[in-house]
């Protein structure tokens, strides 16, 4: 195999030298080649199965409770608790005479559905099919293709496992270009291929892929220092919760928000700028002379006029995500195709807007014709669910649904009966009693649920929206909720109002680390390029997976007017069977809490962004330890000694390094989040924060840091740090003191066996 040297590999000119490379690479002068590539994909890289595998799942548990058992949400979910948590998920059927209305005006409930590129929901098909169109659109600039199959003697190579399993070795090696030919051999043993091909294999990518990594690394390095240069200047945006990896904008929002600046050199590959600027479509955007002439195309992201004879040849591109060929500039198209998509990826809103009326009517037209039934009801739930898995599975199918997902409640309304409101947003208490009295005060209405006595969550103070107010899910068949664990690890509760079955699968919190394991192993690449992949909720994998190593995966169909609970920490996804509406939101009771504490340190090694101050909701709960049991009150004398040790630690280092600048701040009354986050692990201060008057300048969430990194904060003196702090270290330990008193006395009182008192060091015996 020839080697390409690095000037054949940048200079156009040369493009002949690399398609006589064993004749890999082929001159295209067919402009129209998207089905003929995918053809020649299919054929050498054929990696979809026929039939999805067996699922090996057993059933979570149903639970019936009699109309008694149902009156107190909490205490009957505290009875099935140690039955129903080592399956992750289970389902209660409320009794029969319990069917709250749907409350929600069709015809007025309106939205943007997401688009679902089921294929591209699989972990390993994403990798997969990404690379091969990225691949594919760098060689189509310069009009050559890759001839498939790719073989090396009489073996095949998958060019993405390749790509990938270097990916690997090179992460490990700590080099971007360049791995040691032992390490070839690594990568060679991995695709189980003979060593003496390892230097083969090396020549592969050095000619199909080293170019693309080459030119990429190019573009970003150009796209990200103007990234941060625009970070500088830009303003935060309110905290909201993570929704399903993308941000709830209007398509008109998200288009203005993201033109494309045309005053730039069409054959500069290198030049990107996402700013708004003026096109000015009377002249040719390279000669820049009036057109005049019919032979003018126009770019399709920026919409700058060209002269068919000003373009160069690699400036035509094919979009693999049109039907038909398209125009794009060298520097939309550069930016596009090689801004990697993994990076990125998430579930864009749909342009049209449905009401739920016209939703339905769209669903059940789509599962008609998709099936071959008159009456989408009547297709077996196994059918659907096995046909899920296929298209999910299957390469070189394309199918994309819609999913009206992360609908606010208080945007859209609620599906169940709700309490009036004065003008103040207050709930009116005497309240003329009707006919949905019952469910408008009812435990189990998920409006009522979250901020009830028993729930931890009522501390919050605010509405967290998804976590106390809840959301509205409009599904439609194949429609998919992907793998992920609850916000701060807390359990869920979902109702379906009506509709078609909704499939869940479940993994108990207790495998939750072996599930983050077995998804690292299954694939590896995913966390290279997106470390934070297992909480956007954009990932499918087949439950089969999971269980071959030893992972416990139950699954429940859940059907209109039964609810299903997720429990701490536990994995948990599906799909919908059809045109169905949930609502959806997050409970708490005293068992989560160390789960919460536990979240913390995975959310700041992810550097991700907490929906709520755990500390703050710790002391809120501890500010009334007259209210809180035994085994709540250790629990969070536990946490919050660690915190209170945490502060007391800090004000030691800070007056050793002379810092002076103090001040009281009331962190609660902080509106934006953004405003008390770290710059360094993303965490939500409530006890201290430190900051420095150089940093005015940055962005809310860049300005300050947390007691862990507040050395790391600037380059300034540590002494000009200024320490801001919620309560002094006296007020903490007084109250500290106070809690420790409350579980001496519930140790005694209680009929359970004392207590050690030891394992509790009162933290005003180890504060100066």
């Amino acid at each position: 195999m020839k080697r390409v040297s690095t000037e054949s590999k940048e200079e156009v000119t040369k493009k002949s030298k690399l398609s006589s490379s064993n004749n890999i690479l082929q001159l295209d002068h067919d402009v129209d080649k998207i089905s003929k590539l995918r053809k020649e994909e299919k054929n050498a890289n054929d990696l979809k199965p026929r039939v999805p595998p067996p699922l090996h799942v057993k059933n979570a548990p149903v639970f019936y409770p009699t109309e008694m058992e149902f009156k107190d949400p909490f205490t009957y979910l505290e009875s099935i608790y140690a039955r129903a948590e080592k399956f992750g998920i289970c389902k209660v059927v409320p009794p029969s005479n319990w069917r709250p209305p749907f409350s929600i005006d069709p015809d007025k409930l309106k939205f943007y559905p997401r688009i679902q590129p089921l294929y591209l929901l699989e972990a390993r098909r994403r990798l997969w099919d990404t690379f091969h169109n990225k691949l594919r659109q760098f060689w189509s600039m310069y009009l050559l293709k890759i001839k498939y199959p790719v073989t090396i003697g009489d073996m095949e190579v998958d060019l993405s496992e390749l790509n990938y399993a270097r990916m690997e070795i090179t992460m490990v090696a700590g080099s971007l270009k360049e791995i040691s030919t032992d390490e070839w051999k690594r990568v060679a043993t991995q695709l189980k291929f003979d060593l003496k091909l390892a230097n083969d294999l090396r020549d592969l990518y050095e000619t199909l892929i080293l170019p693309m990594d080459t030119f990429t690394a190019r573009i970003n390095e150009k796209v990200n220092k103007h990234v941060q240069a625009q970070k500088k200047l830009s303003k935060s945006s309110p905290r909201r919760r993570k929704t399903m990896a993308g941000s709830r904008k209007s398509p008109k929002e998200t288009m203005n928000n993201t033109t494309i600046s045309s005053d730039r050199d069409p054959g500069d590959f290198n030049f990107y700028q996402t700013t708004t600027a003026f096109v000015d479509n009377n002249f040719c955007s390279t000669c820049k002379i009036y057109p005049g002439r019919d032979d003018i195309i126009a770019c399709m992201v920026c919409k700058a006029n060209f002269h068919t004879s000003c373009v160069k040849s690699y400036q035509f591109t094919t979009s693999f995500l049109c039907s038909s060929p398209t125009f794009t500039c060298t520097g939309c198209g550069s930016y596009q195709a090689y801004n990697d998509p993994l990076l990125t990826f998430g579930f864009k809103d749909y342009l049209k807007k449905f009401s739920l009326t016209d939703f339905g009517d769209y669903a059940d037209i789509y599962k008609k014709m998709y099936f071959g039934v008159d009456n989408p009801a009547e297709v077996p739930e196994r059918k659907t669910e096995n046909e899920f898995w296929r298209l999910v599975l299957g390469y070189h199918e394309y199918a994309s649904v819609l999913y009206g997902t992360d609908l606010h409640s208080k945007n859209v309304g609620s599906g169940f009966p709700v309490k009036k409101l004065n003008t103040k947003g207050k709930v009116v208490i005497h309240e003329q009693s009707d006919e949905l009295t019952e469910y408008k005060e009812s435990g189990w209405n998920l409006n009522n649920l979250p901020i009830s006595n028993s729930s931890v969550l009522r501390h919050i103070g605010n509405n967290v929206s998804g976590m106390i107010l809840p959301w509205i899910y409009v599904g439609m068949v194949f429609s998919a909720f992907c793998w992920h664990v609850e916000d701060h690890f807390t359990p869920s509760i979902n109702y379906l109002h009506f509709g078609e079955t909704k499939t869940w699968y479940g993994i108990p919190g207790s495998q939750a680390e072996d599930v983050d394991q077995r998804i690292r192993e299954y694939a590896p690449a995913l966390f290279i390029l997106t470390p934070d992949v297992l909480h956007n909720l954009n990932t499918m994998i087949h439950p089969s997976e999971f269980t071959k190593v030893g992972i416990k995966v139950s699954r429940v169909d859940q059907r209109a007017g039964e609810f299903v609970i997720t429990f701490p920490r536990a994995y948990h996804g599906g799909f919908n069977q059809g045109f169905n509406c949930a609502e959806a939101v997050n409970f708490a009771t005293s068992k989560w809490i160390p789960f919460g504490f536990e979240s913390i340190g995975h959310y700041m090694n992810a550097k991700r962004n907490h929906v709520f101050s755990h500390e703050e909701l710790l002391f809120k709960m501890g500010s009334n330890p007259s209210l809180l049991g035994l085994e709540e009150a250790k629990e969070i004398y536990f946490q919050l000694s660690i915190f209170i040790r945490e502060q007391g630690s800090l004000e030691s280092d800070l007056k050793k390094l002379g810092v002076k600048s103090r001040s009281r701040v009331i962190f609660e009354e902080i509106e934006d989040d953004d405003d008390r986050t770290c710059f360094s692990c993303a965490r939500t201060m409530f006890f201290s924060m430190i900051s420095c008057s150089c940093r005015s300048n940055q962005a809310p969430n860049m300005k300050q840091s947390c007691p862990d990194h507040f050395r790391t904060l600037c380059r300034c003196a540590l002494a000009k740090r200024q320490f801001k702090y919620r309560y002094t270290l006296r007020e903490l330990v007084d109250f500290d003191v106070k809690l420790f008193s409350r579980i001496i006395e519930l140790a005694y009182k209680t009929t359970l066996p004392a207590i050690d008192t030891t394992q509790f060091v009162n933290v005003a015996t180890t504060v100066d």
